[in-house]
């Protein structure tokens, strides 16, 4: 990845993460000289506020597409689909979603204005712990165990089927998570790919609930008997031998293409996978671009594994997390360090970032997670 830019105006050398020349504080610009758009563009299957050629992205300079001058909406759009390419978007925080998949080759870029992350550089008291809730407790934490990168491309394929069964549809596709898994097993590759699993022994919960106090039915008024006419005896019929009650069974947690979601550690205890965040980072810059919750109850799953993978990416030196357009639940996590970036404040920080290392690895980094390891 590049680590500077010279300005077309004045030809000053100017760091990445710079929005403007120092010199003559002109933005990076989109060089279009030469290229040939596509034949048949049309505008894009997602709903976009506005489409037109200026927001077509080639591959070369990508940082006119994080000033607000050269790029003034919240989404992109290009047709080029290749490996190095792909790195080079995600590396500058532009996520590929296919416009519509198995249809037409277009993939859409979420560029948006404002984009909601996590400052992982706050500490408390600056910010509230990870661990500083009900369902964070220690001893609830005990219960759970956490995984990464346990089967990269089978959790892929298991969010793409969760998506499809609950909201109808997905942006995933099987040649994204071929893209994204070729990506990861490239050892040079500058986008590194994360799987973190959340697991529970999921009886607990029905445990709990036979242990509380069922209220007796109501008994109806008794009517007075009736005094029916005699019948002559008849005689008893002979008992048949009762069978013995069967052992119910345990239905088996699978997902829509029938992968088992249950997976025993080498006590021979049985965990269930209950939440899964998918994510890239890019230097210290971590970007989750997929989550499910697959049992939701008082436990709030979805919550303890995102608190778990943010204290988890704290611990190893990450700058920033980055959650993309800001949704009503993100707003209970303004007090665990979450805020709105603007796009200069977002490359500024995003464009040092990239270039930057871990102190600590994820996976060196595991015996020090809110959760133990499952083994």
């Amino acid at each position: 990845m590049d680590k500077q830019w010279t300005c077309s105006t004045c030809s000053t050398t100017n760091a990445i993460n710079a929005n403007l020349c120092v010199n003559c504080d002109n933005p990076p610009k989109k060089d279009t000289k030469g290229v040939i758009f596509p034949q048949n563009l049309r505008a894009p299957f997602w709903g976009v506020a506005r489409w037109s050629q200026d927001h077509y992205v080639f591959d070369r300079c990508l940082l006119w597409t994080m000033n607000e001058t050269q790029a003034p909406d919240d989404w992109l759009f290009t047709a080029k689909w290749d490996v190095g390419f792909a790195e080079r978007l995600l590396a500058h925080g532009l996520f590929t979603i296919p416009d519509e998949p198995g249809i037409h080759p277009m993939i859409m870029l979420p560029n948006p204005i404002s984009r909601y992350c996590l400052d992982l550089t706050q500490r408390p008291p600056l910010r509230r712990r990870f661990q500083q809730a009900k369902h964070m407790r220690t001893s609830r934490r005990a219960q759970y165990r956490l995984t990464v990168n346990h089967d990269f491309r089978r959790s892929l394929h298991a969010l793409m089927s969760h998506h499809n069964q609950e909201s109808g549809g997905t942006w995933m596709t099987n040649e994204l998570i071929d893209l994204f898994v070729m990506m990861n097993e490239n050892e040079n590759s500058t986008v590194k790919h994360w799987i973190f699993e959340l697991w529970s022994q999921e009886e607990e919960e029905e445990e709990e609930e036979k242990k509380k106090p069922k209220e007796e039915p109501k008994e109806e008024p008794k009517e007075e008997p009736k005094e029916e006419p005699k019948e002559e005896p008849k005689e008893e019929p002979k008992e048949e031998p009762k069978e013995e009650p069967k052992e119910e069974q345990k239905e088996e947690q699978k997902d829509q293409e029938g992968n088992s979601r249950r997976q025993q550690d080498a006590k021979g205890v049985e965990w269930t996978l209950v939440a899964v965040t998918a994510g890239m980072s890019v230097g210290t810059c971590f970007h989750d671009y997929s989550m499910a919750t697959f049992v939701r109850d008082k436990r709030c799953f979805g919550h303890v594994l995102t608190k778990t993978v943010a204290d988890l990416l704290t611990t190893c030196g990450f700058q920033m997390w980055y959650w993309g357009y800001k949704n009503g639940y993100m707003k209970q996590y303004d007090k665990y360090g979450g805020r709105s970036y603007t796009r200069s404040e977002f490359w500024n920080q995003w464009g040092k970032s990239m270039h930057e290392t871990a102190t600590v690895g994820v996976l060196e980094s595991m015996d020090r997670a809110l959760i133990q390891t499952l083994r």
